[in-house]
């Protein structure tokens, strides 16, 4: 990848700054998996019909009817789900609990700048050093790891609840194989 940077004017302003693909890419790495929390919750929200506007759904917003007063929405505790807690734990602790610095970095990255530099002290959202936002980026990695296997292990269980309700008479679904000539839009 060093390629990329080859023949790129970058001007030294004498900060430290690090500027380069690789930290460039785990920019991009960090948004990725945080917006995978919102689509976990556009997920809840259509599996659970909470009927919440598109445009407001988001990992941070969908648990709360009222946000004022922190009231969870009826739908979500009617399921019981363990796997369903595990997942607003998750968000507790991104609101102010351990991954609250992980909310602020992705605030800093997706609304300001974020400057990785081969030294800063002290560090913040804002600035810092590029291991640090490296470790962040793994450690937001294991979280929406974990979330993930939280939202399977959730549908799991609400399916299974579906199938003793119906005392295991659950339709069969056919599905088609796609022939291999229709599976890309370019032509050779």
């Amino acid at each position: 990848m060093d390629f990329v940077d080859r023949r790129v004017k970058i001007i030294d302003t004498l900060d430290y700054s690090m500027h380069n693909i690789y930290n460039e890419l785990i920019k991009a790495s960090f948004k990725s998996f945080y917006n995978i929390l919102d689509k976990i919750a556009y997920f809840i929200n259509d599996y659970l019909e909470l009927q919440i506007e598109t445009y407001r759904v988001n990992f941070h917003r969908m648990w709360y009817a009222d946000k004022k007063n922190k009231e969870i929405r009826e739908k979500i505790k009617n399921t019981g789900n363990i796997s369903l807690n595990a997942l607003f734990d998750i968000h507790k602790d991104f609101e102010l609990g351990p991954y609250d610095r992980l909310r602020k970095i992705r605030n800093a990255l997706t609304h300001r700048f974020i400057n990785i530099r081969m030294f800063q002290d002290p560090e913040d959202e804002e600035n810092m050093a590029e291991d640090t936002f490296l470790e962040c980026t793994l450690e937001l990695a294991q979280i929406v790891r974990n979330a993930i296997l939280y939202l399977l292990h959730f549908v799991y269980s609400e399916e299974t609840k579906k199938e003793k309700k119906t005392e295991g008479i659950l339709p069969s679904l056919f599905a088609q194989e796609l022939p291999d000539d229709l599976k890309s839009s370019r032509r050779k």
